[in-house]
């Protein structure tokens, strides 16, 4: 196999990642229901009450008038050309309606929660330090954070980006524990106190078999790739 198509490879798997995130980030003309696919709300809590991978935050059944509508873990492999791997809880509050000729819409509002062994996204403009831990800058309408035993990406779609964002810290304020092993964690406590640490205590890494692997240009690309993919969901 040579660099080009190596590339390829790279490429096409970005586009499969890309597009199963982004199916998660929307609700389509084409879903059976209003809601994303995924857990309803009694599915949810079971989710919550058996979840040990590690610690995981939410804003409760409900937020601002928000109804919690699903949630869903996703998992993503890496692959030999630099795409780490990918492990994520997703909680999704309120609807979106659809207007026009638009195909889809994005949620009111959204909760990514990753474990601390998750690759960075890259340098981001802090906002703010709470709760203990910087509130960062990720996207045009997105806050992150990285506590000790998990990230948080919070991601809000209600008005122009400067709204988003401060509904996105809002919302960062008010997070709390969501299963056994963030039960440390409530909407008034900082985000950085000791959690039970759960299963999951490294992530995956990529392999490094497959021709032109520990190529650098290739390395360099595919973090750049994952980052632009991370930042749009």
């Amino acid at each position: 196999m040579n660099r080009r198509v190596a590339f390829v490879a790279l490429a096409a798997g970005l586009v499969a990642l890309a597009g199963g995130w982004a199916l998660q980030a929307v609700i389509s003309r084409n879903s059976a229901s209003p809601a994303v696919s995924g857990a309803g709300l009694d599915a949810c809590h079971a989710l919550i009450e058996r979840f040990d991978a590690y610690p995981i935050v939410y804003l409760g059944d409900e937020y601002d008038g928000l109804p919690l509508r699903t949630c869903h873990r996703r998992q993503t492999p890496g692959t030999a050309y630099g795409i780490p791997p990918t492990d994520r809880v997703t909680f999704i509050y309120g609807f979106c309606e659809l207007t026009g000729a638009e195909p889809s819409c994005a949620p009111p509002l959204q909760i990514h929660v990753l474990p601390a062994c998750s690759p960075l996204p890259g340098e981001m403009p802090k906002l703010s330090t709470t709760r203990g831990v910087e509130a960062l800058a990720l996207g045009r309408a997105s806050v992150f954070a990285a506590a000790p035993q998990f990230h948080v990406k919070i991601s809000a779609a209600q008005g122009d980006a400067a709204k988003n964002r401060e509904t996105a810290l809002r919302a960062f304020d008010a997070l709390r524990g969501a299963n056994e092993l963030a039960s440390s964690i409530s909407s008034s406590s900082r985000l950085d106190v000791e959690t039970g640490k759960g299963t999951v205590t490294e992530c995956g890494k990529a392999s490094a078999q497959g021709p032109a692997a520990d190529s650098p240009a290739i390395s360099i690309a595919a973090q750049r790739l994952h980052l632009a993919v991370f930042v749009s969901i």
